[in-house]
This record gives structure tokens, C-alpha cells and sequence, in this order.
């Protein structure tokens, strides 16, 4: 992976929701760089000089350029999932930004940290390339660089050791079975670990990319997605259901977070 990158044009962008029926995709000289989040399914990605990779949801997956693959569902113990949920941004840009070696060997897939924000990217790109308002490819263009600054920096996360993770996953397993209907204490977490409570903060901030707080504001803000997304609960009743009990806070935090307000994604509104 290369500190330098230029971009030279934003090709295209999509989102393929849950409309979108999983097929067997074959890319022969692939035309463009493909930066793509998976943000639900189960995907096996086989190149031409063997490889494999495998993504689920909360994985992104780079796709280079001039690269051969088939896509396909994947499956697990013999099951596979029905439907996925992919946004894609096709761009060309310097060949070797993402890696060195044969086009097929530069592929690489991680688990996004950060998917609340990374999804925010790339409505915001679909968004703006759907409006063409005035100097709309100016907005798309810091929003592809913001895009690629936090697939380095998710990437570059990876390198820390599991050493480091594991110190504090006391706090992080008790964040994950707990972020609903807790009021979460810094001071208790930093104490599962070992830490102090400055020292807890910059190391999670380090190796997590967000603040603890920031990390439980999402976890909920997601939580809260997925009541909406089901149409059975009002904007309130998935709010007070994720830990939120100031409903204009919560409106607040989740068009921030995740670029659209509640009430778009409870009734299925699209990007506009």
C-alpha cells in the first residue's frame, strides 16, 4: 500500500440494496479500480492466478484494476444468504496506490471498523453523483479521497498486534453484550483492563480508530438501523429500544452518523 494517491476520474457509483439478487459474476480486465463495502452477505472472490478471498457484511474488498475474478455467493456449513447489500465506487487513479506486484496479487479484503462512517462515504458519493448538482465533482472528489484516507488508515490498522487488542478486550466484549440499556462508565472500562482512563481512551481511539464513546454511539446507532429498517417500530420506540432517551439527540447523532434521518430509513426513502 502507497502513502501517495492521485486521483484521476470517479467512473461510476452504486448501491445494490436488498433487491439486488446474488449472482455469479464474471470480470474479465477488470476497466477501473473498485472500492467496494459489503455491508450485508456472504461473498467468495476467486482470481485468475488462484487466489481467494472471502468477505461478509462490515468487510470492504479492493479490486483492482485489469484484475480477473468470479464472484459468487458464498456459503457457510452449506447455507448461503438470499440477498446482499454492496456499494461500490468504480475510479481510476495511480495504478500502484493500493499495492504493489501482478494485478490479481494487489486484491485485499479487511473487517471495517468504522462502518457507520465508511457507509456515510459512499451514500454521500452515490448521492452527489445522482443530483449533478453545480461543481458536484468537486464534492465527489474530496469525498473519494476522504473514502480512501479511511481505507489506509482501517488497512493500517490491522498491523497492531493482537497483543494490543487483546488488553482490551475485556472492555470490548463487555461494550458489545452490554451497549444496550447500560450506562457505560469509562471508568469501569478502563479498570476491566488494567488502564488508566486517559491511557484506555488514546489506545482504543489508536487501534479502533473512534473513541470509546464514538464506538457505543454507533453500536447503537446501528442497532437502532435495523428496528427501523423492519418498519415495525416508530422513530421513537427504535431510539428508546437502542439506549437513546432523548429523541432529538437521537435524530441528531443518526443523520450524522449515517447521512440520512430516521424517518428516511424507516420508510425506505432512497438517496436523493
Amino acid at each position: 500500500m502507497k502513502d501517495t494517491f492521485r486521483l484521476d476520474s470517479v467512473v461510476n457509483s452504486m448501491y445494490m440494496g436488498k433487491d439486488y439478487v446474488n449472482r455469479h459474476i464474471v470480470h474479465e480486465n477488470r476497466p477501473s479500480h473498485g472500492l467496494v463495502y459489503i455491508k450485508h452477505g456472504k461473498k467468495l472472490y476467486s482470481f485468475k492466478n488462484g487466489n481467494e478471498i472471502r468477505v461478509s457484511g462490515g468487510c470492504f474488498i479492493y479490486l483492482p484494476r485489469f484484475s480477473d475474478y468470479v464472484v459468487r455467493r458464498d456459503s457457510v456449513n452449506g447455507e448461503t444468504e438470499d440477498y446482499s447489500e454492496v456499494y461500490c465506487v468504480n475510479i481510476l487513479c495511480t495504478d500502484n496506490a493500493f499495492g504493489e506486484g501482478e494485478y490479481d496479487d494487489r486484491a485485499f479484503a479487511f473487517h471495517v471498523k468504522r462502518e457507520a462512517e465508511m457507509e456515510s462515504i459512499y451514500k454521500k458519493i452515490i448521492r452527489e453523483m445522482y443530483l449533478k448538482k453545480p461543481y458536484y465533482e468537486l464534492r465527489v472528489t474530496s469525498l473519494v479521497y476522504e473514502l480512501v484516507h479511511l481505507i489506509f488508515t482501517e488497512r493500517h490498522s490491522e498491523y497492531y498486534t493482537t497483543e494490543v487488542e487483546s488488553r482490551l478486550s475485556p472492555a470490548l466484549n463487555y461494550i458489545n453484550e452490554n451497549y444496550i440499556g447500560n450506562d457505560l462508565k469509562i471508568s469501569e472500562l478502563s479498570a476491566m483492563c488494567g488502564m488508566s482512563e486517559n491511557y484506555f481512551r488514546r489506545l482504543f481511539t489508536r487501534v479502533y480508530g473512534k473513541s470509546p464513546v464514538k464506538y457505543i454511539t454507533e453500536r447503537r446507532i446501528a442497532y437502532a438501523t435495523e428496528f427501523l429498517k423492519s418498519g415495525l417500530y416508530t422513530v421513537t420506540e427504535s431510539a428508546m429500544l437502542s439506549g437513546f432517551d432523548d429523541i432529538g439527540y437521537f435524530s441528531r447523532t443518526y443523520k450524522k452518523i449515517t447521512g440520512e434521518s430516521p424517518s428516511q430509513t424507516l420508510h425506505g426513502e432512497d438517496i436523493k
